[in-house]
């Protein structure tokens, strides 16, 4: 578990005391593709990306750089018990990112619920 929200966003970018060659999770995306993640926990990974995404566009919608983004949001991040997946849950009842559309199996039994 990160201690900070700055922590998530060095692994991420490889910066700090995450450096790295490759670039950290962002950079070897964009090198590998998504070939390499096949050994990553898949829910942790995601929420990870959400919450990079989140601080992305707070930091937009706010007008500010990143860095004071991660800042602002840390009390966020410490309040959700320095969880990712809590804090994404936060950004989307904030409305700083969407909910994630259901998907396969998943959506053929809400179609199927809704049908009914």
């Amino acid at each position: 578990k990160h201690q900070t929200l700055a922590d998530v966003w060095y692994e991420w970018h490889r910066m700090g005391p995450y450096l790295n060659s490759e670039g950290g999770i962002e950079g070897c995306n964009k090198k590998y593709g998504l070939k390499w993640q096949s050994h990553l926990p898949k829910a942790h990974y995601s929420c990870t990306a959400r919450v990079i995404q989140g601080i992305k566009s707070f930091a937009k919608t706010q007008a500010m750089d990143e860095e004071r983004a991660i800042w602002m949001l840390q009390s966020n991040y410490r309040e959700c018990g320095k969880s990712t997946t809590n804090l994404v849950r936060e950004f989307q009842k904030g409305g700083i990112i969407q909910k994630k559309t259901v998907q396969g199996r998943a959506a053929q039994r809400v179609n199927i619920v809704e049908a009914q």
